[in-house]
C-alpha cells in the first residue's frame, strides 16, 4: 500500500474537522428551532452527501494506477470543497443564529390566572394580560386570531363583557437576530348566563281577575323570546306579560319561559294560582221582608221568595226548602202550621265558580184559638151519681184538627173518637169524685182544657123547722144538701109541710137552702124535705114544729153571740183568706162583720135583744173582692 504523506494526513484531518462543526452547528440549529422548513431538508442531504464523500476520498483506490488515482482523489476533493463552499454559503445565517440567539418565554393572565384556561359566565367582565420575560421586546396579543393589543413587554385587553362564547387568546414574539421567537395560546370561555325571569302573582276569589305578569331583567339577551301560558294557552310575549282576565274557579299554572338566545340559555319560571269559589249571595225574603225571624197567625198564609245575582252560575242549582223539603216552585204561598218552621234557599251542591251556602228565616206559626166541650152523661156541668153508674165523657169541637183527650184526675182514658171528638164510658161502683178534663193538643189551634166533676156519692139532707111559733109568724125551713163525704150539693130541694103546702129551691154551691112559709094555723106541723140530683137516688129529711095561738111572756133581753169558723172554697177545696163574712139575726135586726184572716177563719160578734127558749135563724154571708160569695145558716135557741 503506498505511503500517505504527513501532510496529507494534516489536510484530511483539517476537512473532517471542518465538516464536524458545520454537521454539528446545523444539527443543534434543527433541534434546537423544530421548525422543518425545506433549508433543513437540504441540510440533511447535503450532510449525507458530504460523508459519502469522504468516505470515498479516504477509500484506498487499489489496483488502480498512480496517476488514476492522484485524479480520482483530486475529483473527490473538489467535490468535498465545492459542497463545503455551498454549505457555507447558504447556511451561513444559520450557522450564525445558532450560536448567537437566546430564547424568551411568554406568560398569559387570564382574569389573575397564570397560563390556564378560564371559564366565565356571562357577563362577567374578562381581563386579559400577556407579558414576555425580556423588557422592552414587542408583544402582540390576538383574541380569535384578531390583534386586539400590542406593546413592549406586557400588554392587556379588558372588556367589561363579551358576549357567551369560546376565546382562542394567543400571545407572540416574532424574534430577532439575538432573541429566540416565542408564543403561548390560552382559552378564555365565557358560559352562557341564566335568565333571570319573574313571576310574581297571587290568588284570587271567584268572579275577580288575577293579576299575573311575567318579566325579565337581562342586558344584551337580543334574540331571546320571552313567553307568559296560562296552562297551555299563551298569553302574550315580550319583556313584561300581564294577564288579568276574570278568570273560573279552579287551579291554574302560569309559566314564563326563553328558548335562550347568544348569551342566555333557556330558562322557565312557574307559578300556581288558586282562583277560588265565591260564596254565592242568596237574597229570601216572606211576604217581602227579609228579617231572619218572622211570625205568621194561622190559618194566614206567607209568601216565600228566594233570590239570587251571581254570575258564572249556569251550572249552579238553587233550592228553597220547608223544613228541610224542597219546594216545589219558589215562588209558593203556604199556610204554615202552629210552631216553628225553617225556610232556606240554598246552594246545595257546589258549582265550579260558587261554594255551598244557604240563608234561613225562622218562621213562628203563631196557633189560632178554638173552645172544646165537655159533657157528662149529656150535661156540661158537674154531675152527681149514685154508685153504681156508667159515665159516659164526649169531649168535642168545631175545628176538627189536632187530638182531643179526656183525662180522668190526670190519666189519658181517650178511647174511641176522630180528630173531632172523643168519648170515654166508664163505670163506678164505689164512692168517689172524678175530675174529667178535655184537652186539645194542634199545631194550628190551642184551647184551654174542660173541667167537669162526676161525684159519685149518695146525697143528703138535712131539715130545719125551728119553733115554737106564734100564730102569724114566719116559719123558716133551712137546711144543707151534701154527698156522704160531706161535699156539698147544688140540687133541687123540695119542702112540703104535712103533705099539703109545699116548696121548691135549690141549694146554693155551699149546699145551703133555706124557705119560709106563712099564714099557717095553730097546731102541730111535719116537715118533708128531698133533694134530688141528675143521675142521684134522692135523699130526704124530716123535721117538726108548732105554732101557738098565745104564749108566755117573754122578757128580751140583750145578749151577745160569737160565731166562728173557716172559709173554703167548694170546688178546689183551698182554704179562702180574703173577705168579709157577716152575720144576721133573723128577727132582731142584730148583725156583725168580721175579716177573714190570712189562715180562713173568722170569728162575728153580734150583740141583740133576744128572748130565752125561742129559736132564731143566724144567715151568715161570706164575700169577697173576686166576687164570689156563700151563705150559711144556724138555728140558735137562747138560753
Amino acid at each position: 500500500m503506498p505511503k500517505i504523506s504527513k501532510n496529507q494526513i494534516k489536510f484530511n484531518k483539517l476537512i473532517s474537522v471542518l465538516f464536524f462543526l458545520s454537521f454539528s452547528s446545523s444539527i443543534i440549529y434543527s433541534i434546537s428551532s423544530a421548525i422543518f422548513q425545506t433549508q433543513v431538508i437540504i441540510f440533511l442531504v447535503l450532510s449525507f452527501l458530504w460523508i459519502l464523500l469522504l468516505s470515498i476520498y479516504k477509500f484506498n483506490f487499489t489496483g488502480i494506477p498512480i496517476g488514476r488515482k492522484a485524479l480520482a482523489r483530486g475529483f473527490i476533493y473538489l467535490l468535498l470543497f465545492s459542497f463545503f463552499i455551498f454549505y457555507i454559503t447558504y447556511f451561513h445565517q444559520y450557522v450564525q443564529f445558532v450560536f448567537a440567539a437566546t430564547d424568551t418565554n411568554i406568560n398569559i393572565w387570564l382574569n389573575n390566572t397564570l397560563n390556564n384556561n378560564v371559564s366565565l359566565t356571562y357577563p362577567s367582565a374578562s381581563n386579559v394580560t400577556a407579558q414576555i420575560n425580556v423588557t422592552g421586546l414587542t408583544i402582540t396579543l390576538l383574541r380569535n386570531g384578531t390583534v386586539v393589543a400590542t406593546g413592549a413587554t406586557t400588554i392587556s385587553e379588558v372588556i367589561n363583557q363579551l358576549g357567551a362564547a369560546d376565546y382562542n387568546y394567543t400571545a407572540n414574539y416574532s424574534g430577532n437576530a439575538t432573541y429566540n421567537p416565542s408564543s403561548r395560546q390560552q382559552f378564555l370561555t365565557i358560559n352562557k348566563a341564566t335568565p333571570t325571569l319573574s313571576l310574581p302573582g297571587s290568588n284570587a276569589t271567584y268572579p275577580s281577575a288575577v293579576s299575573i305578569t311575567g318579566s325579565e331583567s337581562n342586558s344584551n339577551d337580543g334574540g331571546c323570546t320571552y313567553t307568559l301560558f296560562r296552562n297551555t294557552t299563551t298569553i302574550g310575549s315580550g319583556s313584561s306579560v300581564t294577564d288579568s282576565t276574570a278568570l273560573a274557579a279552579g287551579w291554574y299554572t302560569y309559566v314564563y319561559n326563553t328558548s335562550g338566545c347568544a348569551n342566555y340559555t333557556s330558562g322557565t319560571t312557574s307559578l300556581g294560582i288558586n282562583v277560588s269559589r265565591a260564596v254565592p249571595q242568596l237574597t229570601l225574603k216572606l211576604d217581602g221582608s227579609s228579617s231572619t225571624s218572622q211570625s205568621r197567625n194561622y190559618p194566614n198564609s206567607t209568601l216565600a221568595q228566594g233570590t239570587e245575582t251571581n254570575s258564572g252560575d249556569s251550572d249552579a242549582t238553587y233550592n228553597l226548602y220547608w223544613n228541610g223539603s224542597n219546594s216545589v216552585s219558589n215562588n209558593t204561598g203556604t199556610t204554615f202550621s202552629g210552631g216553628t218552621t225553617y225556610i232556606s234557599f240554598n246552594l246545595t251542591t257546589p258549582s265550579q265558580n260558587y261554594t255551598i251556602n244557604s240563608t234561613v228565616i225562622t218562621l213562628t206559626g203563631n196557633t189560632a184559638s178554638t173552645t172544646i166541650f165537655l159533657a157528662i152523661n149529656g150535661t156540661q156541668s158537674d154531675v152527681d151519681f149514685d154508685p153504681p153508674v156508667d159515665v159516659n165523657a164526649t169531649a168535642w169541637d168545631t175545628v176538627g184538627q189536632g187530638a182531643l183527650s179526656i183525662l180522668v184526675n190526670g190519666t189519658n182514658v181517650t178511647t174511641t173518637g176522630s180528630s173531632s171528638a172523643v168519648t170515654n164510658i166508664t163505670r163506678y161502683s164505689s164512692v168517689a169524685t172524678w175530675n174529667y178534663t178535655a184537652t186539645l193538643t194542634s199545631n194550628n189551634y190551642t184551647a184551654s182544657p174542660v173541667t167537669r166533676y162526676a161525684i159519685i156519692s149518695p146525697l143528703n139532707i138535712t131539715c130545719n123547722a125551728g119553733g115554737p111559733y106564734l100564730t102569724g109568724s114566719t116559719v123558716v125551713v133551712s137546711g144543707n144538701v151534701t154527698n156522704v163525704t160531706g161535699g156539698p150539693r147544688n140540687t133541687g130541694v123540695n119542702i112540703s109541710i104535712n103533705v099539703t103546702t109545699s116548696k121548691t129551691t135549690t141549694s146554693d154551691s155551699n149546699g145551703s137552702y133555706y124557705l119560709t112559709f106563712t099564714e099557717l094555723n095553730v097546731g102541730n106541723y111535719t116537715v118533708n124535705g128531698t133533694a134530688n140530683a141528675t143521675g142521684s137516688n134522692n135523699a130526704t129529711c124530716s123535721a117538726s114544729f108548732s105554732i101557738y095561738s098565745s104564749l108566755a111572756t117573754l122578757v128580751c133581753r140583750t145578749k151577745t153571740l160569737t160565731f166562728t169558723g173557716t172559709v173554703i172554697d167548694s170546688g178546689s177545696g183551698s182554704v179562702i183568706t180574703s173577705g168579709n163574712v157577716t152575720s144576721n139575726i133573723v128577727g132582731t135586726n142584730s148583725t156583725g162583720t168580721a175579716v177573714i184572716g190570712s189562715d180562713g177563719k173568722f170569728s162575728v160578734s153580734i150583740s141583740g135583744c133576744v128572748y130565752y127558749g125561742t129559736r132564731y135563724l143566724v144567715t151568715n154571708v161570706f164575700d169577697d173582692t173576686l166576687g164570689r160569695r156563700g151563705w150559711f145558716y144556724y138555728i140558735y135557741v137562747p138560753t
